[in-house]
């Protein structure tokens, strides 16, 4: 979610954008009990909500996708700082409501290290369709976890370059693998809808995690610039038809 939002005094959500906009009915509840705080604006794409009394934040997308350019989930988690200016960020993203109930609930405990997705009991606590060994394997590369709401939820790395979103995922050739001994194979997409780029198949997640850490050896970190990992994956991978 970019946006050059700053804390404007606003009217609220169905004020600024209507009612095809409307939140689940357990974010109004909390809207109602003071729980939440609505720092909806209409020069967003979407509405967005405070826990109230925190720097937490996050966005809620219609389910009518043709209100908004393609969100690539329900929910956005980021947050502002002291002075209420925008963080561009996001800490996580899901279509999971459930995950956002949770969220809203670990950070009026002001628990910050454990807001996002649990290392331990992920898919059973945040919904995603990950099993916990991959989400733990490529973490430790900089990799988060993406919900696409279809079902199939991956590891990615990603950039923005020049306003534009250019994504690295893990999969198997179609979904998340289910264990770092499974077939591999790391996607470059190059648009933001996921149709074009390049991917490089592997025997499994250590062969992907060799493959990287080789271009590491070159410079380090050298794979999390985009051109690098883009140049090799034209010399070395294969086309996304």
């Amino acid at each position: 979610m970019n946006s050059l939002f700053k804390n404007y005094l606003t009217e609220g959500w169905e004020e600024e954008f209507g009612m095809e906009f409307q939140p689940p009915e357990e974010l109004q509840e909390m809207l109602t009990a003071g729980i939440l705080t609505d720092k909806s604006w209409h020069n967003d794409s979407m509405p967005r909500f405070q826990v109230t009394n925190t720097n937490y934040q996050f966005w809620v997308a219609p389910t009518d996708e043709n209100l908004i350019e393609s969100p690539s989930s329900r929910f956005f988690v980021n947050k502002v700082d002291d002075k209420g200016e925008f963080q561009t960020e996001d800490i996580f993203e899901t279509d999971n409501l459930n995950v956002i109930l949770k969220w809203i609930g670990k950070v009026k405990k002001n628990k910050p290290s454990e807001i996002g997705p649990s290392e331990t009991d992920l898919a059973k606590d945040y919904g995603y369709n990950i099993t916990n060994v991959i989400y733990k394997y490529w973490k430790g590369f900089g990799f988060k976890p993406i919900s696409t709401g279809g079902g199939c939820d991956y590891m990615f790395y990603d950039w923005n370059i020049n306003g534009q979103s250019k994504s690295l995922l893990v999969s198997d050739g179609g979904e998340s693998p289910d264990s770092i001994n499974e077939k591999t194979s790391l996607n470059l997409y190059t648009d933001d809808e996921w149709m074009e780029g390049y991917y490089k198949e592997f025997d499994d997640s250590f062969a992907a995690a060799e493959w990287l850490n080789k271009l590491n050896n070159i410079s380090k970190n050298t794979w999390k610039d985009y051109e690098t990992i883009l140049n090799y994956m034209v010399l070395d991978g294969k086309s996304i038809q």
